[in-house]
């Protein structure tokens, strides 16, 4: 027989010794329901955008085999066969040139919107339930992963209020580009890493800032290190996600930190040494993994060395910023002629929120990140018109013309057609499709069953 040791009778009473028996406090479902309670607003934030998320995407649910998105079903039967190619990476059968398109050249899949990293993370799903599941599940969860991760960006990192952050996580989540982007563009709507990159920056930065570190006089070479690891990770991920976010993410982060470095020069001088380090240590460590497949993109079998799609068409228009979507409840179907397609409604903010946004920048102008933050916003904005610009001047507007017919040589480049501003006209080629640059062979015999070639027009 065992009993418990005896208690001292000059022991203080939480020195005593605790009768055996099980712990309710210390079991891992008290653990979980403790840190449910304190998170709780935090949860119901993730639990709000997933419905939302699941309520946009409904229409896929009760058939995802048997339903398209019907605005632009193209580009979904193609994101499903990525997906279903990606996920053969899981049997052994992955090569980033694929004969099973375009055959017999075959497809550079680090030249295209493949998804590379959704497919291989999906690929169970995939293989069990098909690549159509594999799509709608991803249709949803990026729409509500990229809510929740600017919501903690801000709730946590930032230190906003949480109504705030709630708010702008549901813009940066569901506001009219990412809604419009949702119809069959996993590469653009799957911004979830986005948050996470600035957050590893904002970390860098802190970390390499004497006056924010414990020692107040070095900077913090540990979290300037475990930061850098983070960050190349994140950004090596992201590259097989998609490109084109990765991209404007970093030139509007570029343009924010030189930005607030001319307003803050203290914080340059004694931080900009590691930080510096910080970003090339990064840099050095996700080169070393995307080193091989960045050249087999660009100079590998069936590569492009400049870029799949014309500037001069996918741009915007200056009038599509105080325009609201079509796909808004308010927005109007004639605003459609202002771009592209009804998946490139990236611009289309409305007036609403343009004035919002103007009253929130009067009212907070003073601060560094606001005055960054609007910098990046009118630079970013400018670039979005394209390469060409025009300005209302008197006279006929031109003739619409097809994007892939024979004469597409010759492409509205500003002013699109159908705007209450005549067209400007400049040289572009033409390009089929956003996600497969497929255009018709120039030397094939009239009637040829000979496939489209994956190069320029």
């Amino acid at each position: 027989m065992t009993s418990a040791a005896p208690t001292a009778p000059d022991a203080a009473p939480d020195e005593a010794v605790p009768p055996a028996g099980p712990s309710v406090t210390g079991s891992r479902s008290a653990r979980f329901l403790v840190l449910a309670v304190r998170h709780r607003a935090d949860l119901g934030a993730g639990l709000l955008f997933l419905v939302l998320a699941g309520w946009l995407t409904h229409g896929l649910w009760p058939d995802p085999s048997g339903r398209m998105l019907a605005l632009n079903p193209e580009d979904q039967t193609l994101y499903e066969w990525f997906l279903a190619v990606d996920a053969r990476a899981l049997l052994g059968d992955f090569h980033l040139l694929t004969d099973r398109l375009n055959a017999p050249d075959g497809v550079n899949l680090m030249a295209n919107t493949t998804v590379i990293a959704l497919g291989v993370l999906f690929a169970p799903v995939t293989l069990l339930l098909g690549a159509p599941v594999t799509f709608a599940v991803l249709a949803a969860a990026n729409l509500a992963g990229t809510a929740v991760a600017w919501y903690l960006l801000f709730a946590r990192t930032l230190g906003t209020r949480r109504v705030a952050a709630l708010v702008g996580a549901g813009l940066c989540g569901f506001g009219p580009g990412m809604v419009s982007q949702s119809n069959s563009h996993l590469h653009m709507t799957a911004q979830w890493l986005v948050p996470v990159i600035v957050w590893l920056v904002v970390r860098l930065l802190r970390a390499a800032d004497p006056a924010r570190t414990s020692a107040d006089t070095v900077p913090d070479r540990r979290r300037i290190v475990t930061s850098a690891l983070g960050l190349a990770a994140a950004v090596t991920v992201q590259v097989f996600i998609g490109e084109e976010v990765l991209f404007l993410s970093a030139v509007t982060l570029l343009v924010m930190a030189v930005t607030y470095a001319v307003l803050d020069r203290e914080l340059v001088r004694r931080a900009l040494p590691g930080f510096a380090g910080g970003l090339m240590l990064a840099a050095g460590l996700a080169l070393l993994v995307l080193g091989y497949p960045l050249w087999f993109q660009f100079a590998g079998a069936q590569g492009v060395a400049d870029g799949m799609f014309s500037p001069h068409y996918f741009s915007a228009d200056l009038s599509s910023w105080w325009t609201i979507s079509p796909l808004s409840v308010v927005g109007s179907d004639s605003s459609a002629r202002l771009t592209t397609g009804p998946a490139e409604y990236n611009t289309f903010l409305g007036w609403p929120l343009l004035l919002v946004t103007a009253a929130c920048t009067l009212w907070l102008g003073r601060r560094p990140l606001v005055i960054a933050c609007l910098v990046a916003a009118l630079l970013m904005g400018a670039l979005s018109l394209g390469p060409t610009w025009c300005w209302p001047v008197a006279g006929p507007p031109c003739r619409a013309r097809s994007p892939c017919s024979p004469d597409c040589r010759w492409w509205t480049a500003r002013c699109r057609c159908g705007s209450r501003w005549p067209c400007c006209r400049s040289p572009a080629p033409c390009w089929r499709s956003r996600s497969t640059r497929r255009c018709a062979a120039p030397d094939g015999p009239a009637g040829s069953s000979r496939r489209p070639s994956p190069r320029r027009c």
